[in-house]
């Protein structure tokens, strides 16, 4: 449908609107002798015999013999021209009226859909073309006439509605490139993604387009599926630069069939539908899969717009005629590829223009009657018959409400009323065609499927350096996926040098651990981790640059060895803190003058000292990471276990095991006359022995026939003990002494 040669311009568009214009330009172009596209089409003269400057046109029989060619009436130069002049200089400017409708000649009215429901709604979906296949486009309401059983119907009457043609009818496009090599071999890759980037642009948003390219494999390699996302679209056409070629071969007529069928699939669910199918070339088919009489077959029995562009010298320019029967444009060199993309989306557009949707209420309430649409003026031969039954049919019709007759308006939450398929905002709240379990974030049309974006970062799986961690987004941002964006990454090319963030001079050493992150020149240097200049094996710790050196401080302990108390221990510490050198700190310990006194450093009952500064006189030593003071100081038990907690103990003890019971037994070996209590009570639940530390006991120590029911609370027998040393008794919690015997208490730590 494509006629003439295009370098500078190009002249797609209506039918209707720009028809003079398009005449126009094709007779410019013919008189071009250069141009960088040549426009071809369907339509176009196989036998090319008006190719004379006969400006007669063609003559049925080919021969360019003007006589044969008058099919209503002969001119007459002698009569007709004084008539012409007298019409001239009339004021009738009808014919030269630029907003009247031209004479469109024969039409053909493709009916998709007719649907007739109550209460009294008619609506009828077609494709207007010319004879020649032509798409008629962008017409008027005011453009159709509206018969009804022959007779007319006022659009007033009728409330004659044209419908919005993006919204009535989903429009998809897919293109079809051609990566077997002879595009990348020229090195005009980048120049032809350049047209289909801007092609995008244009054509994206009012259309769902899908982007595949072929090669000599047996199927089309998909980049980008069908989306309305200009963004997805981009980054596909994108993520081509630098193709390597995968099959030299060329599957040109698979391209075509298995284009075809992806748009069939995608049709199928709906007769309202628009597709095109496009398809770039700069070669032949070499692979074989189809033949041309194949691939022409299912061109013909296909519904699309097809369209074809080849490029160079190499393609066959018959196969890609013949195949694009919609349109074939020639490009000569890469550079007119821009012109001739321009030139698609121009036709492009003139054929989803070509869809119309009629909707109106007829004024019939019983039996059959017949639709009659026609373009105004009536003398264009083709209008479109519809019949419908009209019983049950009654007033209060709106044509603009559920027209697809689903039950659900817009108002409800239909995506689309002309599609009785689409979606409801119920399961896809931003009508982008998703149901909300596939989309990424069903409240943003513009949001990814999940299909295409598996881990919804918004970049594209092709595109994404890990669909599967939201951290790692798209490879244009990112090209070497080391998840630092280009603007930030030392050289986003360098997979090993990251974001300028962590390596200030971007010499591959993060700032921790570079000796000096403001000079490339200075890196980490494995000898001296923390760049002190004292080497590792000198250092006490080679991560902190204020660590002291092994020379120094021998025990790393932080004090130099002129300090320490003992510079081959660590956990003695500086003498001007530690005078007495027993480990304990002045502030801690009770006589730093006495290196036999010192916080849980043990204590010896009677020797006068208060060894491990509790305030308490007591038998006390460590046993398996707990320290007991056996003290033999009267109390009960409750004030013991108070005293206990007042010195810094826990509180009475608790003996987990025999190994504790037998060290305890050591520690009440020199004090005799004396029992001691022990954390061990059941005052809150007779006979329910528990801990003071809430425990039950894991180990128990009772001597013979106890407990006897004397009391509430444990006491162990002093080492003098007849009945038991060692043992366990149960006596009075109030009481502080037994007989001949006192009751002290034993304290524990942990």
């Amino acid at each position: 449908m494509f006629h003439g040669k295009v370098c500078a311009f190009s002249y797609g568009g209506s039918v209707k609107l720009d028809l003079f214009v398009r005449l126009l330009l094709l007779s410019l172009s013919l008189l071009l002798a250069t141009g960088c596209v040549t426009v071809r089409g369907a339509s176009d003269d196989e036998d090319e015999d008006d190719l004379d400057d006969d400006d007669t046109g063609d003559d049925d029989d080919g021969d360019d013999d003007d006589a044969g060619d008058d099919d209503s009436s002969s001119d007459d130069d002698d009569d007709d021209d004084d008539d012409d002049d007298d019409d001239d200089d009339d004021d009738d400017d009808a014919g030269d009226d630029d907003d009247s409708t031209p004479d469109l000649g024969c039409l053909s009215f493709d009916l998709l859909q007719g649907r007739a429901r109550a209460p009294s709604n008619i609506s009828l979906f077609f494709q207007l073309l010319t004879c020649d296949g032509d798409p008629v486009s962008r017409l008027d309401a005011e453009d159709f006439q509206l018969l009804e059983d022959g007779d007319e119907l006022s659009a007033q009457q009728s409330q004659f509605t044209l419908a919005d043609n993006e919204e009535a009818f989903p429009f998809d496009l897919m293109m079809v490139l051609d990566m077997s090599g002879g595009i990348l071999d020229s090195g005009d890759l980048d120049t032809l993604l350049d047209a289909v980037h801007a092609f995008v642009q244009a054509e994206a948003g009012s259309k769902e387009m899908a982007l595949a390219i072929f090669d000599g494999r047996p199927d089309l390699q998909v980049i980008v599926d069908f989306t309305p996302h200009e963004a997805v679209l981009l980054a596909g056409v994108e993520s081509l630069r630098g193709y390597v070629v995968v099959d030299s071969s060329t599957n040109l007529y698979g391209a075509v069939v298995n284009g075809l069928e992806a748009l069939d699939a995608r049709t199928s669910v709906s007769s309202i539908h628009a597709a095109s199918l496009v398809v770039f070339t700069d070669g032949a088919d070499q692979a074989g899969y189809y033949s041309y009489d194949e691939a022409l077959a299912a061109v013909e029995a296909s519904d699309h717009a097809i369209f074809t562009i080849g490029l160079g010298s190499e393609y066959d320019a018959k196969a890609l005629t013949g195949l694009g029967r919609d349109g074939f444009l020639e490009v000569m060199t890469a550079s007119g590829l821009e012109d001739a993309f321009d030139t698609l989306s121009l036709n492009v557009s003139d054929v989803g223009s070509s869809f119309y949707g009629v909707m109106y209420c007829t004024p019939a309430r019983a039996n059959a009657h017949e639709v009659t649409l026609q373009v105004i003026p009536e003398s264009p031969d083709g209008e479109l018959s519809y019949s419908f039954d009209a019983t049950g049919f009654a007033g209060g019709c709106d044509p603009t409400e559920d027209v697809d007759g689903d039950g659900w308006t817009v108002d409800d939450g239909d995506c689309n009323d002309f599609d009785d398929n689409s979606t409801t905002t119920d399961t896809d709240a931003d009508c982008d065609g998703l149901s909300t379990g596939l989309d990424c974030d069903d409240s943003d049309p513009l949001s990814n499927a999940v299909s295409n974006d598996a881990d919804c970062d918004g970049a594209i799986s092709l595109l994404d350096c890990d669909d599967s961690t939201e951290s790692l987004g798209s490879s244009l941002e990112d090209v070497d996926c080391d998840g630092a964006v280009a603007a930030d990454d030392c050289d986003d090319l360098d997979d090993a040098l990251g974001a300028e963030a962590l390596d200030a001079d971007c010499d591959g050493v993060q700032t921790i651990p570079d000796c000096d992150d403001s000079d490339s020149s200075v890196g980490a240097d494995p000898d001296d981790g923390d760049c002190d200049g004292i080497p590792t094996l000198d250092d006490c710790d080679d991560n902190d640059p204020d660590s002291t050196v092994v020379a120094e401080d021998a025990d790393c302990d932080g004090v130099l060895s002129a300090e320490d108390c003992n510079d081959h221990v660590a956990t003695l510490g500086a003498q001007s803190t530690d005078a007495d050198c027993d480990g304990s700190v002045a502030a801690e310990d009770c006589d730093d003058s006495n290196a036999a006194v010192a916080p849980m450093a043990g204590d010896i009952f009677g020797n006068g000292l208060d060894g491990d500064c509790d305030g308490l006189h007591c038998q006390a030593g460590s046993s398996g990471g707990s320290y007991f003071a056996v003290c033999p100081m009267s109390r009960t038990w409750a004030d013991a276990d108070a005293t206990c907690q007042a010195a810094g103990y826990d509180g009475l003890a608790t003996i987990l095991n025999s190994t504790e019971s037998a060290y305890i037994g050591t520690l009440t070996a020199p004090i005799t006359g004396w029992h001691f209590w022990i954390g061990y009570t059941d005052m809150d639940i007779e006979n329910t022995w528990l801990w003071t530390s809430g425990l039950s006991a894991l180990f128990t120590n009772w001597a013979s026939t106890q407990p006897a029911g004397a009391g509430d609370c444990a006491w162990l027998a002093g080492a003098d003990y007849p009945l038991g040393a060692n043992g366990w008794f149960d006596g009075a919690c109030a009481t502080s002494s037994l007989g001949t015997s006192t009751i002290g208490f034993v304290c524990e730590s942990r």
